[in-house]
């Protein structure tokens, strides 16, 4: 049976038996081993951290009695840390002994630290692996893919933030392309990183007529034309391709080049960029015109069969937000509208209307706390007319008409 328990850090004794190292005899043995050069440093920034924020309150030590005193069984690098800025003498003989004597004159000593006790170590062992030993088919610890760090964080600048905001792009630019979609799935959940070394060459963005931005991903292709480019690519990246072979700058280039079949032409590149979904409703054809230049006289006669158009070749989804993007927003405003922009209006009505409110809601509030109205009550009506006054101190643009309204 455990308890929970707020244990003196006094009675509490790191584990002789620590799988970390080889069995010692003392106390002193087992604070020296994890001071080690191998370990020292890693022990340093955790000592470091708990004198900044405190011991972690997510993760609690798991110590067995031994007469009055407890046996940390789990956890002993978070107490080792904490004897240490208590009592910075154990660090005497360390090469850190220097930076630890400074953390414990800023540190706020700790007295206690909240455990869970044990009866046994038996009874512990179970929880001890489920920590330790991965993720055990869902019932260890599972660890988060560099997609969920990336969202978490809400840092998209660096190579793995840049593949991520490429492949929400793909999504809302292919949003009903289902064999691309299932690709690309795979590849955020392993080849984010090698996705992102790879656009971060800018040899690669301009062959394939990227161009990444603060807050935008604009393309000179439509995406009806890079639709075979995007597919190779996310194909190699789903099954051969690695980081290791996209390494130099020169691997890189002779990758793109393997590419050169399934790029566009140059003469469907755009002279200016566009926005990269821009387009996503249009088929990868001829115009109307240039398709009439090449028509036989049947095909120009009044009673021959009406010539489908692109829109009625490929209709424009029915999507919430088609095309928004929220530049000045925060990283969770733009991830829910990059979700509510995959969500199909003909069949999820209700949970769109849902979406609406809540971004409406969020963003508006987030716009009140950049123009400090403190004053300004908590509908929603108020909060949007308060943010219209700022854009719009004259109430004449004719753009904010239809709010206003």
């Amino acid at each position: 049976m455990m308890e929970y328990r707020e244990v003196a850090l006094e009675s509490m004794l790191l584990d002789p038996l620590n799988p970390r190292h080889d069995p010692v005899e003392s106390q002193r043995e087992a604070i020296a081993v994890l001071l080690e050069p191998k370990s020292a440093a890693q022990l340093l920034r955790l000592a470091t951290h708990i004198a900044q924020y405190g011991p972690s309150p997510i993760e609690l030590a798991l110590v067995v009695p031994e007469g009055k005193l407890f046996v940390v069984v789990e956890g002993n690098r978070r107490v080792a840390a904490m004897k240490l800025l208590k009592n910075p003498s154990l660090a005497d003989r360390s090469k850190i002994k220097d930076t630890i004597y400074d953390l414990s004159k800023r540190a706020t000593a700790i007295d206690y630290v909240a455990c869970m006790v044990s009866d046994s170590r038996e009874e512990a062992r179970r929880w001890i692996e489920l920590r330790h030993n991965g993720n055990q088919q869902g019932v260890g610890v599972v660890g988060w893919s560099p997609e969920m760090q990336v969202r978490f964080t809400g840092i998209y600048s660096g190579q793995r933030g840049r593949a991520l905001r490429l492949a929400d792009a793909l999504e809302v630019a292919y949003a009903d392309d289902t064999e691309l979609l299932d690709l690309l799935q795979s590849v955020k959940s392993t080849k984010l990183t090698t996705l992102g070394r790879l656009i971060s060459d800018p040899n690669f963005r301009s062959g394939a007529g990227l161009e990444i931005g603060k807050h935008e991903i604009r393309s000179h292709f439509s995406p009806a034309a890079m639709r075979s480019f995007w597919h190779r690519l996310l194909t190699d990246l789903a099954t051969t391709l690695t980081v290791s072979s996209l390494k130099s700058k020169d691997q890189r280039a002779d990758y793109l080049g393997t590419l050169e079949a399934a790029r566009p032409s140059e003469e469907k590149r755009r002279q200016s960029s566009t926005p990269f979904a821009e387009g996503a409703d249009e088929a990868d054809g001829p115009d109307e015109d240039e398709a009439q230049e090449g028509a036989s006289p049947a095909d120009t006669q009044e009673d021959a069969p009406a010539k489908r158009t692109r829109q009625t070749q490929r209709p424009r989804p029915m999507r919430l937000f088609y095309g928004l993007q929220l530049k000045n927003s925060s990283a969770k405003a733009r991830d829910i509208l990059r979700e509510a922009q995959r969500i199909d209006l003909a069949l999820f009505p209700n949970a769109a209307a849902v979406l609406i409110r809540v971004l409406l809601e969020l963003v508006v509030g987030e716009a009140i706390e950049r123009y400090q109205k403190t004053s300004v009550g908590e509908g929603l009506r108020e909060r949007i007319n308060a943010c219209l006054a700022e854009l719009d101190p004259s109430n004449k643009a004719d753009k904010y008409l239809a709010v206003r309204r």
